[in-house]
């Protein structure tokens, strides 16, 4: 967010491109710094000659900060998208038979995550075997026999974990932030051919009705549960089905919000 920089005429073009709500961050207690952060996102988009954003709450808190201003063009929403030549990559030749009622969850460990929830599901499924990856796991978690935590692992281990799972957890709270977020972990986990289980957020909603047979939606841990019991391995996802979350898809996509508002 450098609305100055925008601004520099050597520019021969500038694209303003929201991939998360700045202004909603959990480590900002400050309400003076969040309003400082949101009107730097208004400032940048008044100086780009486009925008977008990965979700529509985003797209309506700048649009109702920017109070009217008339110089802005509308905001294109462009969901996220991973790379399906990288995952692909990552694959190749090492792909593993998927173990049987295996879980995995892949990202941090910090307010996003609806803790209390996971909890309680590890507890009701000493069936299924849960992987974390990517963060440091509550005491609760790390000592539950059905439970593997990995720590901080790269990208390309991760996505290899991921293909040896049956499921793919995104046991999210309902928060603002959240709401307002586009989760590049989903997108992951299907290119790795995952089932994918969610809190009914709006981004994940918006997947399942792309791929109904592969994303699935719970509220409460007995709604994960039963989700579980009604699992069954469906196969996974073609590179082809799944272009319109590719990040190719959405660089082309960006674009042509771009070229709908050039000069000339």
């Amino acid at each position: 967010m450098f609305p100055e920089i925008c601004r520099w005429p050597i520019w021969s073009r500038s694209h303003f491109d929201v991939v998360d709500r700045h202004w909603g961050y959990e480590y900002i207690t400050s309400p003076r710094q969040a309003l400082r952060n949101l009107e730097l996102s208004v400032a940048t988009r008044e100086s780009c000659l486009t925008t977008t954003s990965v979700s529509e709450s985003i797209a309506a808190d700048l649009d109702s900060a920017a109070r009217g201003h008339l110089g802005v063009t509308p905001i294109g929403v462009v969901e996220n998208g991973v790379s399906l030549d990288r995952v692909d990559c990552y694959l190749a030749g090492q792909r593993t038979p998927r173990t049987s009622k295996t879980a995995i969850y892949v990202g941090g460990w910090n307010s996003r995550l609806d803790v209390d929830l996971f909890e309680r599901i590890v507890r009701m499924r000493p069936d299924w075997t849960f992987t974390l990856a990517g963060g440091e796991p509550t005491e609760a978690l790390r000592d539950a026999p059905n439970v593997r935590s990995l720590g901080p692992i790269a990208y390309s281990d991760a996505i290899r974990q991921m293909a040896s799972h049956q499921v793919g957890v995104v046991p999210f709270v309902n928060s603002a932030y959240n709401r307002a977020s586009n989760f590049l972990k989903a997108y992951d986990y299907l290119a790795a051919g995952l089932t994918v289980l969610a809190t009914p957020l709006p981004s994940m909603a918006a997947l399942e009705q792309k791929f109904p047979q592969h994303v699935l939606l719970a509220d409460d841990a007995t709604e994960w549960s039963s989700a579980l019991d009604k699992f069954s391995p469906a196969a996974p996802l073609a590179l082809a089905d799944l272009h319109g979350i590719s990040s190719e898809n959405r660089v082309e996509r960006v674009l042509s919000e771009m070229r709908r508002y050039e000069v000339g």
